[in-house]
Order: structure tokens, then sequence, then C-alpha cells
């Protein structure tokens, strides 16, 4: 489909290679972090109790959400409310919390080209279905002249690494009701389907997830020899084709009756990280956000204020990220305890920044977070936390939040509050200010 939207900002904003290349190179950021705030970001580490969940500044939920509101979610089955994530594997209890499994939905997907604003964007869209969900190659998820392309890089990557096939089907039948919507921004030189291990997820549970390929940064524009740039600027070009596409897909698209524009979130991976700050700065619509291995505010990347970002956030910290490495953890810490709104800070040990990525091993950049490698605390040996479990964690995490602040999920605090697994995770609570 194609169609044009204006932007509807509610507050002013202040060839294929071998093994190629197609990030930052890694020393840079770190560096660029280091010049503009030294290594005093978030100071260490807080420490941990037993229970997985810090002490001090954490405070301990109480089931209410900051930020959510009383209505009853139409899109949601009426078996969601009666599995609640107190049931969580930290009590004991033998059922698993429904947020670590698939939910009662199948999943849809569609792509689609769109132009939104004045861009020509790629969308992935993924969404409950009453189909039974199928299996789609990701090559079927891009333009057909790039397939050739991805399907070069999915062959030459690890297998272990790479997830080479989304769990959904293409043009399912969409399922009856009104759904909250998630959009997705990815990371640096990556796709809109990037993320899909979490997107389908949530839709399994009832929710629509968009994924914005952003044009001139994508992977497929890295590999051709042209990476995107990584600045303020065209982290405000991110930012409007977050916005642009949810307005144009929300109000013209196939599944725009679906949609329920009341119940917003964001979320993204590295430099969708902060451009998803950016995005809840930016539009009052936005009613919570997810960053993952990245801060929302740093100086490499100006533009977003933490003191301005109102509603509550999830973080999700890579212990072992070489790519923004200790100062990048710190920074990403003082983020978390400085919301406004409130936030949860989850952080996985032995975990790389490609964790938590579909493309994780697609190419050289991509590496660290499955297989061998060197500790970015002390640079010894060690093997990442498994692809498959990195990826599994990052999705439970996202779902119970967004569960809690846009489904009304009052029993999702107490899954984000747990810390599971707790010899993986470490959950600190920073309550609204």
């Amino acid at each position: 489909m194609r169609g044009v939207a204006e932007p509807r900002v509610t507050k002013p904003s202040p060839p294929r290679l071998a093994r190629p290349s197609a990030a930052l190179p890694a020393a840079v950021l770190p560096l660029l972090l280091a010049l503009g705030c030294g290594d005093s970001g978030g100071g260490d580490k807080p420490e941990a109790t037993s229970s997985g969940t810090t002490a001090g500044s954490a405070s301990t939920a109480t089931g209410d959400a900051p930020g959510s509101s009383d209505g009853t979610s139409t899109g949601t089955p009426a078996s969601s409310s009666e599995t609640s994530g107190a049931d969580s594997s930290s009590t004991g209890s033998s059922q698993a919390p429904p947020y670590e499994a698939r939910g009662p939905y199948g999943v849809g997907l569609q792509t689609s080209t769109i132009v939104a604003g004045e861009r020509e964007l790629e969308a992935t869209i993924w969404y409950p279905s009453d189909s039974e969900t199928g299996s789609t190659p990701v090559t079927d998820l891009v333009p057909e002249a790039q397939r050739d392309v991805l399907q070069g890089l999915i062959d030459d990557a690890p297998p272990e690494c790479v997830r080479p096939a989304a769990e959904g089907t293409l043009e399912a039948s969409v399922a009856k009701g009104t759904f909250p919507v998630i959009m997705v921004s990815h990371c640096y030189s990556c796709l809109g389907l990037s993320s899909g291990f979490i997107a389908e997820r949530l839709a399994s549970h009832g929710t629509i997830v968009i994924g914005v390929t952003h044009t001139g940064g994508s992977l497929f524009d890295s590999v051709a020899g042209n990476p995107g740039p990584l600045d303020g600027e065209f982290l405000q070009t991110r930012s409007e084709d977050v916005i642009n596409t949810f307005d144009l897909l929300s109000e013209t698209g196939e599944l725009a009756a679906a949609m329920d524009t009341s119940r917003v979130g964001v979320f993204g991976h590295s430099f969708g990280a902060t451009t998803t700050g950016l995005v809840l700065q930016n539009d009052d619509r936005f009613r919570a956000g997810v960053a993952i291995a990245a801060p929302i505010q740093n100086p490499l990347l100006p533009g977003v204020d933490t003191a301005q970002v109102a509603e509550p956030m999830l973080y999700l910290l890579m212990e072992e990220d070489n790519s923004i490495l200790t100062i990048g953890n710190n920074l990403l810490r003082s983020n978390a305890m400085g919301m406004p709104g409130g936030s949860w800070l989850v952080e996985l040990a032995d975990a790389g920044h490609w964790s938590p990525s579909d493309l994780c091993g697609i190419v050289e950049d991509f590496m660290p977070g499955c297989g061998e490698g060197l500790r970015q605390t002390d640079g010894s040996e060690f093997t990442y936390l498994s692809a498959d479990d990195g990826r599994s964690i990052t999705a439970s995490y996202v779902t119970a939040f967004f569960a809690l602040h846009l489904q009304d999920d009052a029993a999702a605090a107490d899954y984000l509050d747990a810390g599971t697994p707790a010899d993986t995770v470490t959950v600190t609570r920073f309550p609204a200010r």
C-alpha cells in the first residue's frame, strides 16, 4: 500500500560482502560517550538482593501501574486476566507466567511500502489472528529486490545466532476486536523486522506491532557501502518516521479499524532505543516505552532529555555489551534512575549488544551476543547467553511491561519485579517521581 500522512506531533522537540561490517566501529560509541560525560554515567551497578530484585532505591511492586488507565482492554482475551503474572517461576509455581509463552492468538504478518511524511519506508506489521500461526522465511518480509542479499547473509551467518524464519502467517485473517498498537524502531544498520521475536510474542497476546525500516539507515544501505548517519539530525528523522507511520497506518491502513489509538507504545533496540526516547518526548499519544541496550539520553545523539519523558519505561541492559561498554551501561542505568514516570531496569548477565536481535551474527559487527567472547568488564573469555535465551527473556519482559501499561494487567508488575530467571536477570524498579 502507499499513502501520505502529515506529521502530528503534540509536543515541540527542543553489494553483499563476505562477513560484511554493518555497524559503527565498536570503539567509536564508547569513545564519544566518554568525551561527553566521562565514566560517571550512573555509578556502579546497584547491589542485588538474593531474590534478583535490587535493594535501595528499587521499590516493591504493589500491582498498581504508574501511568496505566482503568479502562477495559477490548482486544484482550478473557483468558489474559485469568493467567496472572503472579504465578512466576520465582514463587515455585509449576505454571509458567503467561508472558513467557505465546498468547492465545495466532500471529498474522503484513508488509507494506508506504510514503509517510515525505519519506518512502518499509513497514512490517504483526497482528493478532484467529488463524493458526505458521512459519514465514524472513526473506519474504523484505522487498523482492533485497531477498537474495538477505538470504546470502543468513546463509553465511552462524545458524545458532541468526533467526531465519518468523513465527507468523502472511496475510492471515485479523482477530475480532480492537488492540493496542506498538511501534518499533530498529538498531543502527538493521531492519524493521529485527525485533520480530518480540513482535510475535506481543501480537500473540493481543497487540498490533509495526516495525519501521528507516530508509537511508538500514542493513541493506550499510551492506551496499552507504551506512546511515549516527547523529542527532537522523535521530529526529527516525522519530518522525515512527510517528508518521503510525499516523498513516492507523488512519488509512488495512488494519486501521483494529487499532486502538488510545493505547499506543513504542520500543527500540540500540539507535532505536534513543529513537524511542525522542518519540515519547515529542508525542503524548505514546503511553509507555522500552529501551533495549542503549540509553535514551546520551551525548552522542543529542535531542532527548529524560526529564522531559513523563511516560513509564522499561530499560533492558546487556551486562557484556561491548558496543557501549561500561560507560554506556552506566549511562543507561543513570537514565533509568532519572525517569519522572518511573522505570524498570532489567539487566541480563552474559548477554551482549546483539543478544536481543533476530539479526544476531548476520554480519561481523553483530556477532557480540552469540558464541564465545571476551567480557567487556575484565577481558576474560566466556560464552554468551544463547541467542535463543536472550531473545526469549527480552520478549517476556517487553510483553509483561506493555501488558501492564497498555492492557491494564496489574499482575504483570509482579512478573516485572520478580527477576526471572534469577541466575540471569537482575531487576531494579524506580518509582515515578
